[in-house]
């Protein structure tokens, strides 16, 4: 079995090593950009790192998934991906499961006596609601993670500090420690690179719609930035370093956090994003993303630390104004030096993290 799992891993184009260290980690993840954002950080560090994306091997991970079952790590499941892995597992020093924290199960349920860093991304019993096989989060589970807190080899650190907030709020008291994504970098586009984006659009005088709403939504933003003269692109694009050229990107937070925008803060892109008074005032009366309006103060868009990184709007004629008069070189050069100062200080923090696991001084 060990075997077939491995020719798996390696036909699939999965496994990424980082091999500076003779301290083996594996990181599994369902998010292609934690997976980017850890081998980053793995590269920095000189970590032996290697990186399983799971939606790339789903059999390998548990043959009996189907659609986004796969998120819900039921005791069941935990112990059949165990059962199929072990010996794989067992290669490596220690573990790092990041987006969905439940991934951390398969190693909790059994007994996992080396070091499991669990990254939390989205919500410590992340599940998909609308699966209907098994029953998931489960009262064991809450039980496990408590237990797994005061675990002397067991490091749970979260993405954001709203994911402190939640924990607590489900009487699950996990630390404070918080660690974002440092972004990865941008990188020289080779030859064959094809954008996303249509050669008819002119991106330095064009505005682009991030693209996490729904049709209708991204329909009415686009009819009312028309009607202001403002120039804006919606569709698909082929990463962070397809949208460096773009004036500016209108952005309507939907989450907490999200690695887009630490990809972005490296790359300088300035951001307009609706104000805490444009969010109040016209988010319950027009067709708009809604995110929240409670605590905006744990939401990475509206805390304290990035604030002066985003050019804020309170009403449609003000992103208007905003975008006139916005002095974008000035932005772009704050935004960078910005992302420089974060890539230090998160990365630092992850070196300490691997220097008390490894018990070394690393690079």
């Amino acid at each position: 079995m060990k075997r077939i799992i491995l020719s798996i891993l390696v036909l699939g184009n999965l496994c990424t090593t980082f091999t500076a260290s003779p301290f083996k980690i594996l990181h599994m993840s369902f998010h292609q950009g934690c997976i980017n954002d850890f081998a980053e950080v793995s590269r920095e560090l000189g970590l032996n790192t290697t990186d399983w994306y799971i939606h790339d091997s789903r059999r390998a991970f548990d043959p009996l998934a189907v659609g986004n079952d796969i998120y819900n790590i039921t005791a069941e499941r935990a112990q059949r991906v165990w059962q199929l892995n072990k010996d794989y597992f067992n290669e490596f020093d220690a573990i790092v499961t990041s987006d969905t924290a439940p991934l951390s199960r398969i190693f909790l349920q059994n007994n996992w006596k080396k070091p499991l860093i669990i990254w939390i991304c989205n919500r410590f019993d992340y599940a998909d609601n609308q699966t209907k096989r098994g029953r998931f989060p489960d009262a064991a589970y809450y039980d496990l993670f408590r237990s797994a807190i005061t675990m002397p080899k067991v490091k749970i650190i979260s993405y954001t500090p709203y994911e402190h907030f939640y924990a607590h709020q489900k009487k699950v008291p996990i630390s404070t420690h918080t660690i974002r994504p440092i972004g990865n970098l941008p990188i020289k586009q080779d030859a064959a690179f094809k954008s996303g984006i249509p050669e008819s659009v002119i991106k330095s005088e064009t505005i682009f719609i991030y693209p996490r709403m729904s049709a209708k939504q991204a329909e009415y933003v686009q009819k009312k930035c028309t009607n202001l003269g403002i120039t804006t692109h919606y569709g698909t694009y082929k990463g962070p370093d397809d949208l460096t050229d773009f004036k500016g990107i209108l952005y309507f937070p939907y989450a907490w956090s999200n690695l887009a925008l630490f990809e972005n803060i490296q790359r300088g892109i300035v951001h307009f994003v609706p104000s805490k008074k444009f969010a109040l005032k016209h988010a319950q009366k027009e067709a708009l993303p809604r995110f929240t309006q409670r605590n905006f103060q744990l939401c990475d868009w509206y805390c304290d630390e990035y604030e002066d990184l985003f050019v804020y709007f309170d009403s449609w004629q003000d992103l208007k104004d905003k975008i006139e008069h916005t002095d974008y070189a000035a932005m772009r050069t704050k935004i960078k030096k910005a992302g420089i100062a974060h890539w230090h200080k998160n990365l630092g923090m992850w070196r300490k993290v691997f220097e008390e696991i490894i018990g070394t001084s690393l690079n």
